[in-house]
């Protein structure tokens, strides 16, 4: 199975230290948890079995996975989906159920409801940087959820280090965008005053300093 995001690592460890304190997991989770990149379904009662049912897959049943340290059952969605409602429902133990831990329904024509989750914003992923906008307006993605400051520095910006600071957003996801034009671009990440190689951008160098470079080029 696909490794478990350093994001959703971290939401586990905050859920099992505050499940420590309350009697019940329901009382502070819900389904699902909508990101920039992926959505995250969660199941908390007790079963044997659990699959998720959505429309975005053909209505095919896919296997939720188990998390024995906190006790709930979970399943990413990391594909790239567009704006707009969506239906599922889970199957537990052989039988299809509303997601108790969503209040979202619409009747599926049968005498049951469908749980529906909506997304306000198209789910991305970049698999390489940057992301053309158009012209000569590009966005870079780095996904850093322990990182304080993150900035991009490069031969575009005579190496200022201190000029461009990318945002942070949910899941810690940090963007920016940047202008360039045509030809042969160098460049790296600041984070936490660390010079980090862009990890969508296999093409390097190494500086005179021995620091690992990205190369982009631009036609």
């Amino acid at each position: 199975m696909r490794a478990i995001s350093v994001f959703l690592l971290l939401f586990f460890v905050q859920v099992y230290c505050i499940f420590a304190q309350v009697q019940s997991i329901t009382d502070i989770v819900y389904s699902p948890v909508v990101t920039r990149d992926s959505i995250l379904f969660i199941y908390t009662n007790q079963a044997k079995s659990v699959k998720i049912v959505l429309e975005t897959e053909g209505w095919k049943p896919v296997s939720m996975s188990y998390d024995d340290r906190i006790k709930i059952w979970y399943y990413v969605y990391e594909k790239e989906l567009k704006r707009g409602k969506y239906r599922y429902k889970l199957l537990v133990d052989n039988v299809f159920i509303n997601d108790p831990l969503n209040n979202l329904r619409e009747p599926d024509g049968i005498g049951s409801f469908f749980s529906v989750f909506e997304l306000k914003n198209d789910i991305e992923l970049f698999k390489k940087n940057p992301k053309h906008l158009g012209g000569n307006i590009y966005e870079f993605k780095y996904k850093n959820i322990d990182a304080q400051k993150v900035l991009i520095s490069g031969s575009f910006n005579n190496w200022n280090p201190y000029e461009l600071e990318m945002s942070r957003e949910t899941g810690g996801v940090w963007r920016i965008k940047v202008y360039l034009p045509k030809g042969s671009h160098y460049y790296y990440f600041i984070v936490d005053d660390q010079i980090t190689p862009d990890p969508l951008n296999p093409k390097t160098i190494r500086d005179k300093h021995g620091n690992i470079v990205n190369v982009l080029e631009l036609n």
